[in-house]
């Protein structure tokens, strides 16, 4: 998005979003974040795409994160210690419950 005399241009997108108010939230930029997830029931051999694929340790999913990525973390406990070399991530709840990280 360059900005001309104080405007900003790019492109604009609405997307889908079960945990954010009103089911929708608006996207800002060039490019679309891919969507992974993680569940405390997940199997780090699945893709993380979906929640019904959903990973189950946030390292994977970090490990399988490009470099727009919003990795959404489903209620419940993990016991992990969590390492981020990557840049560009975006790491949040999702959906009802508390989401705890003990590592």
């Amino acid at each position: 998005m360059e900005s001309e005399n104080g405007v900003k241009t790019g492109n604009v997108g609405i997307d889908d979003d079960a945990g954010a108010s009103g089911g929708k939230y608006i996207r800002f930029g060039q490019q679309a974040y891919q969507e992974l997830f993680v569940s405390t029931t997940g199997n780090d051999s699945k893709d993380g795409k979906s929640q019904a694929n959903a990973v189950k340790t946030i390292n994977k999913a970090v490990q399988l994160a490009n470099g727009h990525t919003r990795i959404r973390i489903m209620s419940g406990r993990y016991l992990q210690t969590v390492q981020i070399q990557k840049s560009n991530l975006i790491i949040e709840p999702f959906g009802n419950g508390d989401v705890d990280i003990v590592g």
